[in-house]
């Protein structure tokens, strides 16, 4: 994750006794790092380091900006939008205090991906289409803040059901990003929501080519969740095509032989799916992987983490399928979405499990 020659680099500044150069550094390098869950407590180390350094020195004002925003996102990858929606804010803040318009629009642009994580997909609409719409000046330009824009529209669409508006946003989204390693997660993201939105249209050759570019930047970055995650949807992909999904899925049902990733005891604190599919290290069985996810779901109930919860139960549905229990895995969906309705939860972002439920008996 980090070379031999910034190794030297961040060495030589420790070295040389300038605590403002290095808080700087640190924050290059926690700002520069693909962020994904293997990288996040790295990426969180580099942040603190900097906000204690920054603390005993004089530095521009704008770093503590750089440095909030940067943690917002990492509590992101860690699903815990809501303090990553506060510190984003407070980001765009201190961002518009400096006239940083830019950095601004990117905290902007990370508060409204936090909304989506929290289910407020119209207040996280109506705030990213601003911000994707602004005109900044090229020299204030963060060429990243319309990609992150597009992509957390496109993220809010496929949640509500809303596949038609989704498409275009992801795929701008894509267009838009850079390709450096800094995107890599990014990037990552866009297409595996653009695989999803392929399966819905049974498009499985298209969804293959998203897969197989989603996996060439997951196994670059040695994320094992994103891994997991990639071999999941082949799963599908399998099925729909009529081959066999047990390849896909017999590698994480044995992955601590094969992978090293968090410890067991780590994934507990995960609240988003893509990074929750680490509970599947060390599970031998689908009774035993199911259970894991089972308790996870729960633990997104008693967090209102929403979106985390419907794709945990679209997960533990898949799992069941995958044992050969499909009238069980239909039910489930059934059961919850009533559920979740009764309970006047958003009732489109509730149509998932429906779309789940009929692809079942459809699709596959």
């Amino acid at each position: 994750m980090i070379d031999d020659a910034t190794r030297r680099r961040l060495s030589d500044i420790r070295d040389s006794g300038d605590l403002e150069l290095l808080a700087t550094a640190l924050m290059e390098l926690a700002t520069s790092a693909p962020l994904f869950y293997r990288s996040a407590p790295i990426v969180q180390e580099w942040i603190v380091e900097s906000r204690q350094l920054s603390a005993r020195c004089v530095v521009d004002a704008a770093i503590e900006a750089r440095q909030n925003l940067r943690q917002a996102e990492v509590l992101l990858v860690l699903g815990q939008a809501a303090p990553a929606l506060a510190l984003a804010r407070r980001a765009e803040a201190q961002a518009m205090a400096n006239s940083e318009l830019g950095l601004q629009d990117y905290s902007l642009a990370v508060a409204g991906r936090s909304l989506v994580r929290l289910g407020r997909y119209d207040d996280a609409i109506a705030l990213l289409q601003r911000v994707a719409s602004r005109q900044v000046h090229p020299s204030l330009d963060n060429p990243d803040a319309p990609a992150l824009c597009f992509l957390a529209v496109g993220e809010a669409h496929l949640l509500e059901g809303r596949y038609e508006g989704a498409s275009g946003p992801l795929e701008e989204a894509l267009r838009r990003l850079q390709q450096i390693p800094r995107t890599d997660r990014l990037r990552w993201d866009a297409l595996m929501a653009l695989a999803l939105l392929d399966h819905h249209q049974q498009a499985s050759e298209q969804m293959q080519k998203r897969l197989d570019e989603a996996m060439l930047l997951a196994e670059r970055n040695t994320a094992w969740e994103a891994i997991a995650a990639v071999r999941l949807a082949r799963a599908v992909v399998a099925r729909v095509v009529g081959e066999d999904p047990a390849d896909y899925l017999r590698p994480l049902l044995v992955a601590h032989d094969t992978h090293s990733g968090p410890p067991a005891s780590r994934w507990s604190v995960q609240r988003y799916i893509v990074d929750r599919l680490t509970a599947l290290v060390g599970a031998r069985s689908y009774v035993e992987l199911s259970s894991r996810v089972g308790e996870q779901a729960m633990h997104c109930g008693s967090d209102r983490d929403l979106m985390g919860y419907l794709f945990l139960v679209a997960l533990a549905s898949s799992i069941r399928d995958a044992a050969g229990s499909r009238n069980e895995a239909k039910e489930l969906l059934s059961q919850v979405h009533g559920r979740l309705s009764a309970q006047g939860q958003s009732t489109r972002a509730a149509n998932i499990l429906r779309w789940h439920e009929a692809a079942l008996g459809t699709i596959y």
